[in-house]
């Protein structure tokens, strides 16, 4: 019998970077924006440095 299960849900169950770049997209076409890698490719740049 256990006691305490760990999961590893990042990148492992999940795919984070997916929901990221879906998440992501979804927010710019909703505010009229066009989405592109490479606006994608900045927020990550800017998100990571925060």
């Amino acid at each position: 019998m256990y006691d305490i299960i760990l999961m590893d849900l990042d990148n492992t169950i999940l795919d984070f970077n997916v929901a990221e770049k879906d998440s992501f997209k979804e927010v710019i076409e909703e505010t009229g924006l066009t989405y592109t890698d490479d606006l994608l490719h900045q927020y990550k740049k800017i998100n990571k440095s925060l």
